[in-house]
């Protein structure tokens, strides 16, 4: 059975929260961690876990901020959910991102595009 994985916000990283109820996935908040590793290992470790129980997965980014190391790990997390979506596995990816804030509505969709599961960029007000 799956660990509950529910990370609360500091200054440098997001909210991780999953909910059991729905499959869905939510990073929110701003993402620059001294230690890019040790911060998102656990997450890529927790999505192999749910893949391998072949749970449903709708994995939420709501980010307002986030670094290059930050994007490298999540196109890493991308790659994840995105094999286990060819291998029939339920995910999908939506990128939401705050009116107005092109930059992070590119960030998303450059993140999305080589992507074969569903992917949805999402404006919020």
């Amino acid at each position: 059975m799956i660990s509950p994985l529910d990370l609360p916000a500091t200054e440098l990283t997001p909210a991780v929260r999953y909910d059991s109820t729905t499959g869905e996935l939510l990073l929110e908040g701003e993402s620059y961690p001294e230690n890019v590793a040790t911060f998102y290992g656990p997450i890529r470790d927790w999505i192999r876990q749910a893949t391998a129980e072949k749970l449903p997965l709708r994995v939420v980014f709501s980010l307002d901020y986030l670094n290059t190391s930050s994007t490298k790990a999540l196109l890493d997390l991308f790659y994840e959910l995105d094999a286990y979506f060819q291998k029939g596995g339920p995910a999908d990816i939506v990128w939401r991102y705050r009116a107005g804030v092109e930059v992070m509505k590119e960030a998303g969709a450059e993140l999305g595009e080589d992507l074969h599961l569903p992917f949805r960029l999402e404006e919020i007000a």
